[in-house]
């Protein structure tokens, strides 16, 4: 199974670069990452193969760069993380079982950590919401991603 890598990057090339040797590291399942690039200098040129930068010119902003590269994703999943985080051993392998074992959820909110924190899922207004998450890519096209207008 392909999982689809999804992150925006602006001017923080060595964010990036850890984000990038973290999924190299960690990520075991067959992966393509689809890398929505801002810089003003691009930085992300000497990538491999199964990573595709796609310049952002003019800056598209946050929701609209990442549906970009969701509808570039070609795995049954789409995971997006932001280019200043890192990924753990066995994220992907929990990600994907998750969604499989609850058919009925559309979409996975990841835990994850500030500066070395505890791990946690954001929430605001009684409900949890996904800083960072994971969704079967045919459910992105059936409801058009995310929401432009929010």
């Amino acid at each position: 199974m392909l999982l689809s890598l999804v992150t925006g990057t602006y001017n923080r090339p060595l964010s990036f670069k850890r984000l990038l040797a973290s999924i190299h590291k960690f990520t075991t399942v067959q992966w393509e990452l689809i890398v929505s690039d801002a810089s003003e200098a691009t930085y992300t040129l000497d990538v491999p193969l199964n990573v595709r930068v796609v310049e952002e010119h003019p800056r598209l902003g946050c929701v609209k760069c990442y549906n970009r590269a969701f509808r570039l994703a070609t795995g049954a999943y789409c995971l997006w993380r932001n280019d200043d985080c890192e990924v753990l051993a066995g994220y992907d392998i929990s990600a994907i079982e998750f969604m499989e074992r609850h058919q009925r959820i559309g979409l996975g909110a990841l835990h994850y950590s500030d500066e070395g924190g505890p791990f946690h899922a954001n929430s605001a207004w009684g409900c949890t919401y996904a800083n960072f998450g994971i969704f079967k890519k045919a459910i992105g096209e059936q409801v058009g991603y995310f929401d432009e207008d929010l």
